[in-house]
């Protein structure tokens, strides 16, 4: 099933007409440190997502043996997946990717939900990265299993078309075991972020202090917080849709 897209020459990326939001590396070097960062070896299963054009990918395949490379945009592949349609493994896997900054997010969310899913290095804006390494709610609930770190921050000039804004390199890696297994402790970390005079207090603490304040203060008054903050999103979600 490994498939490797096509590998492009980076200095002909500024005459590729661009459909999908890309944002190519055109800068080799960085490409290869972005690899070397990562913690893949030869046996891992690792997925790329956006290979584009192969700017990670011929790096990548010096890595590992088992490499599937995941791209939208025909141009670059004979075969054109969306990521977001993609049925992920049920083995364990590793994600590398340059991914659309608008779907920063949701592909997040999809890699996270796996339970298969050892590590991601994902190259995103880098006003996204930095709130995931903060203590917004999100972030928060990600840390109860993942280990989540800023590695490089990369200037627009990297790459072409130059993006308004610049990047980073977020990793997501998987902790040996979740910092805390009780499932109440997402309606309570839910429930003191949606309330106003605990926002400014809240986000400048760890998962640490987070555990040790629950253990301390839950009460039967925040069961149902983080669900009803689903239902809220996927509301909002669908009317987005529907406006569109």
């Amino acid at each position: 099933m490994e498939q490797v897209g096509k590998i492009v020459n980076v200095s002909i990326l500024n005459m590729i007409p661009i459909k999908y939001s890309q944002n190519f590396i055109s800068d080799n070097s960085l490409s290869l440190q972005i690899v070397d960062l990562t913690d893949i070896n030869p046996d891992d299963l690792v997925i790329e997502i956006g290979s584009g054009a192969g700017a990670l990918t011929k790096y990548l395949i010096q890595k590992t043996k088992r490499l599937i490379t995941i791209e939208k945009d025909p141009q670059f592949t004979s075969n054109p997946i969306d990521f977001m349609e993609y049925e992920l493994p049920q083995e364990s896997f590793k994600i590398v990717g340059n991914i659309p900054f608008a779907l920063t997010a949701d592909i997040v969310r999809k890699l996270l939900s796996s339970s298969y899913l050892e590590s991601a290095y994902l190259i995103m804006q880098k006003e996204t990265g930095d709130k995931f390494v903060s203590g917004t709610l999100q972030s928060i609930l990600y840390q109860i299993d993942f280990e989540i770190k800023n590695l490089l921050f990369i200037e627009r000039r990297h790459f072409r078309p130059q993006p308004k804004v610049d990047a980073c390199l977020i990793s997501f890696t998987r902790k040996p075991i979740p910092e805390i297994t009780n499932s109440k402790f997402k309606d309570f970390v839910t429930y003191k972020y949606v309330h106003s005079d605990w926002k400014n207090k809240v986000t400048q603490l760890n998962i640490q202090q987070w555990i040790e304040l629950f253990n301390k203060e839950y009460d039967s008054k925040f069961n149902g917080a983080y669900q009803k903050l689903l239902d809220q999103q996927k509301k909002l979600q669908k009317r987005h849709r529907t406006d569109i």
